[in-house]
């Protein structure tokens, strides 16, 4: 049989095999993950991943275009009627929610949890396989065999499926984090492709194709835009730009052209928004130049930027300390320093090999045989454009790919040793992988080390997966051990030591034992990340509202739960639950909303409203009421709300203040001690305030009964006072959200009404 079709023939039954493995192992993590799949719960993962969904609901409902892909975290309603009310989101580019929308626009239904779960799976599979053909490509550049490079490349794949934060992550938390690694991975992996493509149509495609991929992920991740710099200055370094000065500023520019674009769009966006001051001020938070002052209390964060504090390198943070022993394991932290560390000095004796060998004299060539400095290869009678491919280290020249050729015989040329040219290629990739990453961590350190923020570790899979037990290995070994030789004797023509085929095939089994080792050590951190969320009562909570629901209606919650706020919620009620434990809060809240809009009162027991007293004034007003599992919605339309407001004689002004001109009298506040000496006060439509001393029915509390623990028909001491101090102070103001609805201040003239 001829050997090149007996080649082909087992590279794919190898990668055959390979992705049968690849298909095997990511069903069983499927499989065992398949209890926690399908609704977003209640913790930072279920905020991440309810967050997406949220807002890639905002965008299936809305339109992106016509929301000019904003990320927003509140609904579409009434109350809320514009783009700039609805608290935009503009920490990321919006690009990790492209994907959901747009499966979602395929499939024709919504976005769900489930559908953001499935989605972040798929990115796990296809993550942890361009890691593994990145590897497998690299270490077949690097000279190995496809024993080692089909067994080397299982190590990748098995550290990133099982992994503990990406384990986790990759199912429970979608967002920027995952959704970027799968697009960073597929750069690296199109960088390490270019250098092996010699036709310029091919590159040029390439080249294309990977500023696609760098947009997209520049417009995902601000990591990108640190993968982008240093694979800049990784061309820049190899000679890949160009000789002289215009044609590697060319060739800059080109190459910078998409994630130029990519910023210029944010950008716009951010200010067609109105989150300029808002993005700079995230910035400074998250990076840690501000102690986090800023809008909030109406100063200027750039007042507060400490560039001492912006440059300062630690590992003694909860990051390296917590977040990443509980993502990894106990050797978490030691791994990566040792990887950059072990990276580092091969990068320095790889580049002094080089030095090296370049230094050598150069025998028995005559000088009008001198050899191409640019490219470090003869040409040997080709034309300039069949140059050789420089990462490979030797030139061609009528010889068969798999003849290299022995550096301790021959002449000497300028070019880079091949061990030390080997061992580049694989050291390039382990500088992309990493230092990106370390890159990200010290810009962004304030984000990376807050408390709920572990998943920003997953960043630092990709170089765990792939360095320590296969490029870093494999630099070395081919740093100090030659392309092998077509004789595989034990001992070298110079006295190297070479090893022979049964310990060169052993050597990755070894290192992929070592991999299986690490993750069943690392199986308790794997299992603490999950835990049983048996109360879903928001998702319950949350369909019962959006089906039962309309834009125009405006939800509030006189008991309202803790997770009211979360998006997990909001992804599935796609509505806001507004505070309001009196007719007064929904009165102030409502009065300056155009439209036609109805109050829903959402309560979470049947019962609820009878143990409100200032809402049992509604019940006589409530037309439509919808049950679910305990849950109830009470239904007010406007007009009704308006009149009984008006009845009741709602408005900015206290009962008591009789020619309403903003101040309480002493025989304005006489009515409220009479009520407090007799112990109880009911309602008197004939008297000037509403109210008078005494036991009877109340339909609404007065102003000055309001608790603080219950409103029980009462004006008690402390209630007392309080009204004492309104009069004390010459003034009043209604105030919604203070004690008995009105605050001391200066007297004001003003009403309010229904609109």
């Amino acid at each position: 049989m001829d050997a090149a079709p007996s080649r082909r023939l087992c590279a794919a039954c190898a990668v055959a095999a390979f992705l049968c493995i690849a298909a095997a192992m990511f069903t069983h993590t499927v499989l065992a993950r398949a209890p926690w799949f399908g609704e977003a719960p209640m913790n930072i993962a279920g905020w991440m991943t309810g967050g997406s969904t949220l807002m890639a609901k905002h965008w299936h409902h809305e339109g992106a275009c016509a929301m000019r892909f904003a990320m927003v975290w509140e609904p579409d309603s009434i109350e809320q009627p514009y783009l700039g009310e609805r608290t935009p989101y503009v920490s990321y580019p919006p690009g990790a929610i492209l994907p959901l929308h747009l499966l979602a626009l395929c499939r024709g239904r919504e976005p769900t949890p489930s559908l953001a779960m499935a989605l972040n799976l798929a990115l796990h599979l296809v993550t942890a396989l361009v890691l593994a053909a990145t590897v497998a490509l690299l270490l077949r550049r690097a000279a190995f065999s496809r024993w080692n490079a089909f067994v080397l490349a299982l190590v990748p794949l098995s550290l990133y499926l099982y992994l503990p934060i990406a384990y986790h992550e990759h199912l429970m938390s979608y967002f920027a984090d995952a959704a970027v690694l799968p697009l960073y991975a597929l750069f690296i992996f199109l960088e390490m492709l270019r250098d092996r493509v010699e036709r310029p149509w091919m590159r040029r495609s390439l080249a294309m194709i990977q500023g696609f991929v760098g947009a997209l992920g520049l417009l995902t991740d601000w990591l990108f835009a640190f993968l982008a710099a240093c694979v800049w200055l990784a061309r820049l370094g190899r000679g890949r730009l160009g000789r002289g000065i215009f044609e590697p500023a060319r060739n800059s520019l080109v190459y910078a052209l998409p994630f130029v674009a990519v910023l210029a769009l944010f950008i716009v966006q951010v200010i067609a928004i109105g989150g300029k001051d808002m993005i700079i001020e995230r910035f400074l938070l998250r990076s840690g130049a501000t102690p986090g002052h800023g809008l909030a209390d109406g100063r200027n964060p750039l007042d507060y930027a400490s560039l001492d504090t912006f440059l300062r390198f630690s590992l003694d943070t909860r990051f390296w300390n917590e977040h990443v022993p509980a993502s990894f394991g106990r050797h978490g932290t030691p791994i990566i320093v040792f990887s950059f560390a072990a990276w580092a000095v091969l990068t320095l004796l790889t580049a002094f090999k080089t030095l090296l060998h370049r230094l050598r004299p150069r025998r028995g060539r005559s000088p009008d045989r001198a050899t191409d400095t640019t490219e470090g290869l003869p040409r040997c009678g080709r034309s300039p454009d069949r140059t050789t491919d420089t990462t490979e280290g030797l030139p061609r020249c009528g010889r068969s790919p798999d003849r290299t050729t022995d550096t301790t015989e021959g002449l000497q040329s300028s070019s880079p040793s091949p061990r030390a040219n080997a061992a580049a290629g694989l050291l390039a990739a382990a500088f992309l992988y990493l230092v990106p990453c370390l890159l990200y961590y010290h810009v962004f350190k304030q984000h990376n080390n807050l408390l709920f923020h572990r998943y920003s570790t997953l960043k630092f899979a990709l170089p765990l997966a792939a360095l320590p037990l296969a490029i870093l290995p494999a630099a070395c070994w081919r740093l100090w051990f030659p392309a092998p030789a077509p004789q595989p004797f034990p001992i070298g023509k110079r006295g190297e030591w070479k090893l022979g085929p049964l310990a060169g095939r052993c050597a990755p089994v070894a290192l992929l034992a070592l991999a299986a080792a690490f993750l069943v050590a690392v199986t308790p951190e794997r299992k603490a990340l999950f835990f049983s969320d048996d109360d879903l009562r928001h998702v319950a909570a949350g369909k019962f509202i959006a089906a039962n629901t309309t834009r125009n209606d405006i939800v509030f919650a006189p008991a309202r739960p803790a997770w009211a706020d979360m998006p997990q919620f909001r992804c599935y009620a796609m509505k806001r639950l507004h505070p309001a434990s009196s007719v007064w809060d929904l009165y102030a809240f409502v009065r300056d909303i155009d439209g036609p809009w109805r109050i829903a009162l959402f309560l979470d027991r049947a019962d609820r409203l009878d143990r409100l007293p200032e809402l049992r004034a509604l019940g006589t007003l409530i037309r439509d009421r919808v049950f679910f599992q305990g849950a109830l919605l009470l239904y007010v339309d406007k007009c009704i709300f308006a009149s009984f407001c008006e009845r009741i004689r709602v408005n900015t002004k206290h009962p008591n203040d009789r020619n309403r001109d903003g101040r309480l009298t002493l025989d304005e506040l006489a009515p409220v001690i009479d009520a407090y000496l007799a112990g109880a006060y009911h309602d008197d439509p004939s008297a000037p305030s509403g109210y008078a001393a005494g036991p009877g029915p109340v339909a609404l509390p007065h102003p000055g009964d309001y608790g603080p623990d219950v409103v029980d028909g009462q004006i008690n001491l402390s209630e007392l006072l309080r009204q004492t101090q309104l009069y004390n102070s010459g003034g009043y103001r209604f105030d919604a959200t203070a004690q008995g609805r009105f605050a001391p201040h200066a007297p004001t003239e003003t009403t309010g009404s229904i609109p």
